[in-house]
């Protein structure tokens, strides 16, 4: 048989289409909601200057489709549908289709079964023939498939991020919380990040790096509530450096361990945001320094290594940018030593410029 017997010859039908011309200033949303007993269709978060009747603000196919099968479907009184706007809906079609396909994908991949259907008036199935299709589902298959993705993907499922009665509405920046790093999801979690003086910015997580390795992996097994993440860099560890050829000397004990166990600062009482404890500086300047000799403090921070320098007999050189640490201190300096700081360029006391 010829293609030749499928030539169309009568018009299709079409929807009808139409140029609308408004005064100047008037965009077409707010033209199309002045028609009779109109209904917007929000779907930029836009319209909210518009006097007229909307839906909430739909950010989703699901909604989207929610609301205008109830248009078609259900008895109202509107006359007029307006979409603000044609184009943003049909984003939001391409991004449920994308996600639907790619659903399917993973479905198929793993061999975890999928079912869809839609009901109807006429058609509609019941509770003895859903539990029949559950019936002929295999649940170790679902697991192993499921264990797959997870493996795939970098999950793990003896490392859950939410347990139960193990969870909280926020973790802050002040109260140490572990993490696993497969249970860090790029682009839905945030992290707190420093910036000027004691503020701080939430970022997301842009990307988790993840590297196939095969050898041997040390640990210093430390406690989660003995060392915290600041910058990305695990803080509170310490390493001794000198340069090559010239002499070392230790002025510890013979019996030294390469781990101590400091007691943190209390979060609450904290004047800084990777304040760290006095005792974590002495010990080190102990071990590395004698009394009267010169220690050099390259990020004064809290002034930590200022009191331990203080406490130990030791000629501290710190140096801090941020000028409102620099206060910091110089208070805590002038509180613990009973005397107020000098300024150099001038001679003018700390304290005095305080009440001035």
């Amino acid at each position: 048989m010829s293609v030749l017997n499928d030539v169309i010859q009568n018009p299709s039908p079409s929807a009808p289409k139409g140029i609308v011309y408004g005064p100047p200033g008037v965009g077409k949303t707010t033209f199309g909601a002045t028609a009779e007993a109109s209904i917007l269709v929000d779907c930029e978060n836009g319209a909210g200057a518009i006097p007229c009747k909307r839906t909430p603000y739909l950010a989703t196919w699901p909604e989207i489709e929610k609301w205008l099968l109830a248009v078609q479907r259900d008895e109202h009184v509107y006359k007029t549908l307006v979409i603000d706007s044609i184009d943003w809906l049909l984003r939001r079609l391409e991004e449920h289709v994308a996600g639907t396909c790619a659903e399917q994908v993973v479905s198929a991949r793993y061999g975890i079964p999928t079912t869809f259907w839609t009901e109807t008036r006429s058609c509609k199935r019941t509770e003895a023939e859903i539990a029949g299709i559950y019936e002929k589902i295999d649940p170790l298959a679902m697991h192993r498939g499921a264990l797959w993705a997870l493996s795939d993907h970098h999950r793990r499922l003896d490392y859950p991020f939410i347990r139960k009665g193990r969870t909280r509405a926020k973790y802050g920046r002040r109260v140490s919380f572990q993490a696993h790093a497969c249970n860090l999801l790029p682009g839905a979690m945030e992290v707190p990040l420093p910036t000027d003086g004691p503020g701080f910015r939430w970022a997301p997580i842009r990307h988790v790096d993840v590297q196939p390795y095969s050898g041997p992996v040390y640990s210093l097994d430390v406690k989660k509530y003995r060392h915290y993440i600041a910058d990305g860099i695990v803080t509170h560890n310490c390493f001794y450096g000198w340069k090559l050829g010239a002499g070392h000397q230790f002025f510890g004990p013979n019996n030294a361990t390469d781990l101590w166990a400091v007691k943190k600062v209390n979060p609450q009482s904290m004047i800084h945001l990777t304040e760290k404890p006095v005792e974590l500086a002495l010990r080190a300047i102990q071990y590395s320094s004698k009394p009267g000799e010169n220690v050099l403090e390259l990020f004064g921070g809290s002034g930590s290594t200022l009191i331990a320098c203080e406490q130990t007999g030791r000629h501290c050189f710190a140096m801090e940018l941020d000028e409102l640490y620099c206060d910091v201190i110089c208070a805590r300096y002038a509180q613990f030593s009973g005397k107020s700081p000098i300024r150099e360029s001038d001679g003018a006391e700390w304290s005095r410029l305080q009440a001035a």
